[in-house]
């Protein structure tokens, strides 16, 4: 199973690759797929954050993984 942070890693890989685009080029379909991605990359750096906030605070869930 797939991890959020690893989710979040490949996201923001694709994420990088909009500055190499011609924005003036895409479609208004392409460009609402930009800011769904950067929207999905956004919630899961939250979703990361919290789950590592939640293995510093509770220590004793790691030695379960």
């Amino acid at each position: 199973m797939e991890t959020t942070a690893s989710k979040f890693l490949t996201s923001i890989k694709l994420l990088q690759e909009v500055p190499e685009l011609d924005l003036q080029k895409l479609s208004f379909l392409e460009k609402e797929g930009i800011i769904q991605r950067f929207k999905y990359t956004f919630e899961l750096a939250w979703k990361t954050l919290k789950d590592k906030m939640e293995d510093i605070k509770n220590p004793q869930l790691q030695e379960h993984i």
